[in-house]
């Protein structure tokens, strides 16, 4: 993304340092600044545009020029000057109203999240001042007009993409139907850039009573455009599901810097920001009557999020030495980028927050993100009141169960959690997210916390609200299944209050109920310099490690078998067939014919050893052999196994006895076996086998000097040529006539036979048999090819004195 220097600038009263010493600032501790490069404008006024990568997780709130002007307050510990945080609504109309004029309809408020639309009257369309248009110019944009200009001074400054329509040339007299939908199958758009696109009934459009106004969220429509005739404009600032947008781009191919916005998700919170910043713009530079009043279809809305802190987590998960005051330092500066923060003791305050919503209603299946603190069922209060102190605790009863240290009853203190199972409705007996396979038999379906005095404080599905009553007499805890503690010290901790933009630090993982504590702490090291983190090596563990049996026969096999020519194959863990009775099956296969986990090693082996039987030319190898140490999967479990494949089948029994003989036990019975292959469970085997106090007596490891060497796709051709040559002639000779007329096609040669011959002439001759083998590296050969070599080759040696090949 494109960002201009003086823009930033502006934001602040104190100099921010050269565009390379912001590029510096912002590298070390939030993006990476890609580039600068020096701008000059018309009024030979000069800016820098610095081209940054905003990564997916900053792009909720770093997309426009005010998100990084943020990210360099809390570094420089600068204050900003934030035109967002509006105090005077001068700009607003006093007469001017929406809700008269524009009726707003969203059918599907999971694809928009939230729309605003505000009615801007009496606008004078002209030509934007020049710092406007400058601030455009310097990030590549084309200035329009000043209403145009607006909307996308807006986006580039908050992040949160807007528009405006002209009013009057929507369908509907005084009052103006707008509908977010779904396109009607095969509905065309003219877009502002005069391209026609056919819809799909998947893809969002904005529209009046009449006709599609834009393709939501991506491009505006040629009918509702904004030019010298408009009068009157509808300004629409909207929120679309990430998802959405995404798929809706990719089938049009049409991504702009809006879809850009909203694919990486942005908060429903900021179309209020914008709508307000768009607001005032529009009243400052075209003199329009802004209405006083937006109309705002916002069906749910995000509570802030809580993230607990200590210095000791800071310290223990930075490998740093942070005081107390300096944690206090950094949480101050981040201030000014809308966090809050709070000094809480929750074992002296778990109480007070608890009892701060009796009363409230109970409803079973409540959001803690969009529904707390209005409505509670058991676990959700729980979790609330402990995100409210700092704890990101699971979201559900069975999981706070799991989570918890278990205590017993004798030693309960306030903050505990105290589980039961009431009644039989909506009882878990296995946890949900939290740890999946562990199971509970006696179930769990009701959870509360004990305030002291025997008495617990739950939402009460019975009561209908938010209670506190005697555990022990309680319909609700007749059967308790166990208590749980979260609160381990009575230490106090820093409470941070995520602003909504911040998406990254909420927790995303689904079963915990607040931000992640990691996250915050990673915020504060980035603030702090990971460059003033000094590297500490662990400390040493006292005494040596238990020697693993499995690794140390592992690679004592390893050895054994490489000595007598074999080589050690990886092969895949995935195979294509398989029984569904006896073997693992893979929901979600990752390429066809790889739909099971594999049951055995011999399979892939043999293959393998087949297919490098056929190369044997080609690798230069005289008998293939291979085996494999690896797991092998069913449903009774997962094993290690051992295997071996070779070429000549009988050499195999021979080769197994020595090997087992090395090994120093009898020969075990195998798991599979054939005429060219064996496998054992290795597994087994290693359990019978003594345990070793070192690695210190394995073979020694003989490192090979290997160099890669990139191999042709396509395949190898084999030719025999046989030469009787002069007793005083040498294979050498021979070869290297062999390698000057084979040309660059001829690959790899070797002697395979030599003997000598007396002739009845007197004469003696020696007889060279070589294999040689072709390879292009662009093409398959073809026999004719080969045959005009080997014939040159041929006629090559006859001629010399002496020389026939037979």
């Amino acid at each position: 993304m494109k960002f201009s220097y003086n823009w930033l600038q502006s934001y602040f009263d104190k100099k921010i340092g050269s565009p390379e010493e912001v590029a510096e600032i912002l590298t070390a501790h939030a993006y990476e600044v890609e580039s600068i490069e020096e701008v000059k404008l018309p009024s030979g006024q000069h800016d820098h545009c610095l081209t940054i990568d905003i990564l997916p997780n900053r792009s909720h709130d770093s997309s426009g020029h005010l998100g990084v002007v943020r990210e360099l307050a809390v570094q420089l510990n600068f204050p900003i000057k934030d035109p967002t945080k509006i105090s005077n609504f001068g700009y607003l109309d006093k007469v001017v109203t929406s809700y008269d004029k524009i009726l707003l309809d969203v059918v599907n408020t999971k694809l928009c999240r939230r729309a605003m639309k505000r009615l801007a009257k009496d606008v004078v369309i002209k030509e934007s001042p020049e710092w406007l248009k400058y601030r455009l110019m310097a990030i590549g944009q084309r200035p329009i007009n000043n209403i145009v200009d607006a909307t996308n001074y807006v986006m580039y400054e908050i992040g949160q993409p807007v528009h405006a329509f002209d009013f009057d040339k929507l369908a509907g007299k005084s009052t103006k139907n707008i509908t977010i939908r779904l396109a009607r199958e095969g509905e065309v758009l003219s877009t502002l850039d005069g391209k026609d696109y056919k819809l799909t009934s998947s893809m969002q459009v904005i529209s009046d009573s009449e006709k599609a106004l834009d393709i939501a969220g991506i491009k505006g429509g040629l009918n509702s455009q904004i030019d010298g005739t408009t009068k009157n404009v509808v300004l629409s600032v909207c929120n679309f599901d990430p998802v959405s947008i995404r798929k809706t781009s990719k089938l049009l191919g049409l991504r702009t810097d809006a879809s850009s916005r909203f694919e990486h998700e942005l908060t429903p919170d900021l179309t209020e920001v914008a709508m307000e910043r768009l607001s005032q713009l529009v009243f400052e530079l075209a003199d329009g009557k802004v209405a006083r009043d937006v109309v705002d279809v916002y069906p749910r809305r995000p509570r802030k999020y809580r993230i607990g802190v200590v210095t000791k987590d800071v310290n223990r998960h930075l490998g740093a030495g942070l005081r107390e005051n300096e944690v206090i330092d950094i949480l101050d500066r981040f201030t000014v980028a809308g966090f809050g923060w709070e000094r809480i003791n929750p074992a002296k305050n778990i109480k007070e927050v608890a009892m701060v919503h009796l009363g409230v209603p109970y409803q079973y299946g409540v959001s803690l993100t969009y529904d707390a603190p209005r409505y509670f069922d058991c676990s959700s209060f729980t979790a609330f009141v402990f995100a409210e102190l700092g704890y990101a605790i699971p979201r559900i009863s069975i999981d706070q169960f799991f989570f918890g240290r278990p205590v017993l009853e004798t030693g309960l203190v306030v903050g505990d959690l105290i589980f039961s199972k009431n009644g039989s409705e909506n009882v878990h007996f296995d946890s949900q997210q939290y740890l999946p396979g562990k199971k509970l038999e006696e179930g769990v379906n009701h959870v509360g916390i004990y305030v002291g005095d025997g008495k617990v404080i739950h939402a009460s599905g019975g009561k209908k609200q938010v209670v506190v009553e005697e555990y022990k007499t309680s319909d609700a805890f007749k059967h308790v299944r166990g208590f749980g503690r979260i609160i381990e010290d009575e230490d106090d901790r820093f409470v941070v209050t995520v602003p909504n933009e911040r998406l990254d630090l909420r927790n995303q993982r689904g079963f915990y109920t607040g931000g992640n504590m990691e996250d915050m702490i990673e915020e504060i090291g980035r603030v702090y310099g990971y460059s003033n983190i000094i590297p500490k090596l662990p400390e040493l563990i006292s005494g040596l490690p238990k020697v693993s049996k499995r690794y140390y026969y592992s690679e004592f096999v390893r050895s054994a078998l490489s000595e007598v020519g074999f080589s050690e194959l990886y092969n895949y863990t995935f195979v294509a067939k398989g029984d569904d009775k006896t073997h693992m099956k893979v929901m979600n296969p990752i390429a066809d014919g790889r739909a099971y986990l594999r049951y055995n090693l011999s399979q892939g082996l043999v293959d393998k050893k087949n297919w490098n039987a056929k190369n044997k030319d080609l690798l230069d190898s005289t008998d293939v052999r291979v085996f494999e140490i690896g797991n092998i999967m069913n449903k009774t479990g997962e094993e290690l196994h051992l295997a071996l494949a070779v070429e000549k089948s009988k050499e195999l029994q021979k080769i197994i006895e020595r090997f087992w003989e090395k090994v120093g036990i009898e020969k075990p019975v195998p798991a599979l076996e054939g005429p060219d292959f064996v496998e054992y469970e290795f597994g087994k085997i290693i359990i019978q086998l003594s345990d070793k106090r070192t690695y210190g007596d394995l073979p020694k490891t003989k490192y090979a000097k290997v160099l890669y060497k990139k191999f042709s796709l396509y395949p190898h051709v084999v030719r025999d040529i046989a030469v009787f040559a002069p007793a005083d002639n040498t294979a050498e000779q021979a070869l290297s006539i062999i390698k000057e007329n084979g040309t660059k096609l001829l690959y790899k040669t070797k002697l395979f036979d030599q003997f000598t011959k007396n002739f009845e002439d007197g004469s003696t001759k020696t007889s060279y048999a070589f294999r040689l083998v072709f390879l292009s590296e662009d093409r398959t050969l073809t026999g004719n090819e080969v045959a005009q070599i080997m014939d040159n080759i041929t006629n090559v040696l006859n001629s010399k004195n002496g020389w026939e090949v037979r």
